[in-house]
């Protein structure tokens, strides 16, 4: 309700404490999420299926990678 109460419409959360459940009910409350830091492509990959709307990286290797890039 905070949330909500306040304008806030999207979240960033660590890659370390987000779970596809908690991305879940965020998701079905309409907030946008965004992952930081995420380094590893088969991290990237998860949390692109499980729906995140941006990813935040120190791994500029990741913006170029194809698997990437295709996903959508």
């Amino acid at each position: 309700q905070y949330l909500k109460s306040n304008n806030i419409s999207s979240i960033h959360l660590s890659e370390e404490c987000i779970t596809k459940e908690s991305l879940n009910k965020l998701k079905q409350e309409n907030f946008l999420i965004r992952v930081y830091t995420v380094n590893e492509l088969n991290r990237v990959l998860e949390l692109k299926k499980w729906g995140v709307d941006a990813i935040f990286t120190d791994n500029h290797t990741l913006l170029s990678n194809p698997q990437i890039l295709r996903y959508k």
